[in-house]
């Protein structure tokens, strides 16, 4: 059978690709359903923008081609074999051949389109791990596409009343709101101080954003990857005098101070648990047809997207 994929070919162009696909042994074949553009790493990709160091760490489960383009990208796909549903991390296609244990089946209690949130929701499952947050704690959220959204979103149902969202954009601004969070630009009320932050622009500005609201001894979880792009800060007021610290989180490890207690299975079972509850559709935004995917790509690298979250219906 054939199977269609998104590459990108070059930092200008995307396309789908036509190739045979063959049931190798001890695989099995999916018919695609939905995946998720993760929309600022798949920009970075198709851009061509991933440091040369970072190829091999940046590698996901069956990509093809490499970062210096051409590439076929991405690790948020569901799958229906029959009656049941799966989630892989595959990049973009139609129809995939994968193996047994790679596969993670998603219960009937969590709609298949709803599931393409699994991949980032470990992402933000690991930010709360990585940061131990207090409940009496104020919040600091800087920047609302998905991952600050979904960061906030696992707060919310784990009981954490004391967020507070900083978006410069007007829609994602709205789309905090509806969900529920008060929000405010990055000048507004810089009185109320903070214990933690999340940083989630990958741009300097929202970076600093964080250092200037924080509390003394706050701590910044620094959700952004910068790719090849270089970041100057100001550290010479608060960031000292208030001794703040700035913390990565990365969804490719365990904090090691979980590793005895914590797995790469249960944090998958901690997402799926959480993905029961229809709170999470509300990060459901743009659904848009494979056929129009290079054309959503074009829209992605000129940054002409507005949406939460983007995600493809094969």
């Amino acid at each position: 059978m054939d199977a269609r994929s998104l590459w990108h070919k070059d930092q200008d162009w995307s396309e789908i690709r036509t190739r045979h696909l063959e049931l190798e042994k001890n695989h099995i074949i999916l018919k695609s359903l939905y995946s998720l553009i993760s929309i600022g790493t798949e920009r970075l990709v198709c851009k061509g923008k991933i440091p040369p160091n970072l190829y091999d760490p940046m590698k996901v489960p069956f990509m093809q081609g490499d970062f210096a383009l051409p590439i076929k990208y991405g690790y948020s796909l569901i799958g229906q074999v029959g009656d049941h549903f799966y989630h892989v991390m595959h990049p973009h296609q139609d129809i995939v051949s994968v193996p047994k244990h790679s596969l993670t089946l998603i219960p009937q209690s969590i709609p298949p389109v709803r599931a393409t949130l699994i991949s980032n929701l470990e992402t933000a499952c690991t930010a709360y791990w990585d940061a131990d947050p207090k409940k009496e704690e104020n919040i600091l959220i800087v920047g609302f596409g998905l991952i600050g959204g979904l960061i906030a979103g696992w707060l919310r149902l784990k009981g954490f009343d004391h967020i507070s969202i900083v978006e410069t954009d007007p829609y994602r601004r709205m789309c905090a709101e509806r969900l529920g969070f008060s929000t405010s630009e990055a000048d507004d009320d810089k009185r109320r101080l903070f214990q933690l932050a999340f940083h989630c622009t990958a741009n300097g500005a929202g970076l600093q954003t964080c250092i200037d609201r924080m509390d003394h001894e706050g701590r910044i979880i620094e959700m952004s990857w910068y790719g090849d792009l270089p970041v100057t800060l100001n550290l010479g007021s608060n960031f000292h005098y208030k001794r703040l610290s700035i913390q990565s989180s990365q969804v490719s490890s365990i904090p090691a101070k979980l590793q005895d207690s914590q797995t790469f299975q249960s944090r998958k079972e901690e997402v799926l648990k959480m993905l029961v509850d229809p709170y999470w559709d509300g990060y459901l935004d743009k659904i848009i047809d494979f056929e129009r995917a290079p054309e959503w790509f074009g829209y992605i690298r000129a940054g002409a997207v507005q949406a939460l979250s983007l995600i493809i219906k094969y």
